[in-house]
């Protein structure tokens, strides 16, 4: 299912998404899903005031079923699947800016992002910025403390 409009992503962070894309993160696709479930686990929804110029295009999340992510955080968050076809809602259930996944997912991704630069910030020594968000996930217990795992590449998690 092809998404009903672009996903914007936030200006305040652009050189974040130009930090982190393509290392370790792919593409700006698959950072905004890491950044829109961080933000949506850590309950970080934040507006997007200024749109970055490049806006991710609803096509790019055709492959793969990829446009359920963005889905899954609005579905996630109204606890109503109707918010996927607002011919299911009834007349005046809610405002039609509340209803748009789409904004949904972005303001987790945005979120997340805020996030993410709060790692990078408390972990600067780290070149390849990887470890700083493993780090972080870390601190959050998203990954065990006290795993054995003494290194994980986070360019293999990809949306």
């Amino acid at each position: 299912m092809t998404l009903p409009r672009d996903v914007n992503l936030p200006e305040e962070y652009s050189n974040l998404l130009k930090l982190l894309v393509p290392k370790p993160f792919k593409t700006h696709k698959s950072l905004a899903c890491f950044c829109a479930f961080l933000g949506f686990s850590l309950h970080e929804r934040k507006p997007l005031t200024k749109k970055y110029e490049n806006a991710i295009k609803a096509t790019t999340f055709d492959s793969n079923n990829d446009a359920d992510y963005v889905m899954l955080i609005g579905v996630a968050e109204k606890k109503d699947i109707s918010i996927l076809s607002p011919s299911l809602k009834a007349p005046k259930s809610e405002d039609k800016e509340d209803s748009d996944y789409v904004k949904i997912f972005e303001e987790y991704a945005h979120g997340g992002m805020r996030i993410v630069a709060n790692w990078l910030e408390k972990y600067r020594g780290d070149p390849s910025k990887g470890e700083a968000i493993i780090q972080g996930m870390r601190d959050q217990g998203f990954i065990p403390k006290d795993s054995n795992q003494t290194s994980i590449d986070i360019s293999k998690i990809d949306f």
